[in-house]
């Protein structure tokens, strides 16, 4: 996948198809996860509210070991309404 493709650098505000691209990479597997994590970083500084975005990328710090950022971005998730996030929470 290229990095920047070109609909993105024309229309850089497209929130969801950062997220979008992320959640692809993501289900690529770890040697992707660097990558889905930029992505995810994106869709959330374009759209902060994006719970979902806060979610996966909560998900990838966890994989990646950084236990701290999983621990703010899954309050965040929660925070913003997503229920998903919350039993995922109080198991820690």
């Amino acid at each position: 996948m290229p990095s920047s493709p070109a609909c993105f650098q024309e229309f850089p505000p497209l929130a969801g198809a950062w997220y979008n691209r992320g959640l692809v990479y993501a289900k690529m597997g770890p040697a992707n996860f660097t990558q889905a994590w930029e992505d995810f970083s994106r869709s959330i500084e374009l759209n902060p509210r994006n719970d979902h975005a806060f979610l996966n990328r909560a998900i990838i710090n966890k994989y990646g070991g950084r236990e701290q950022y999983f621990m703010e971005d899954l309050g965040r998730a929660v925070q913003l309404g997503n229920g998903k996030a919350e039993p995922a929470k109080t198991a820690e």
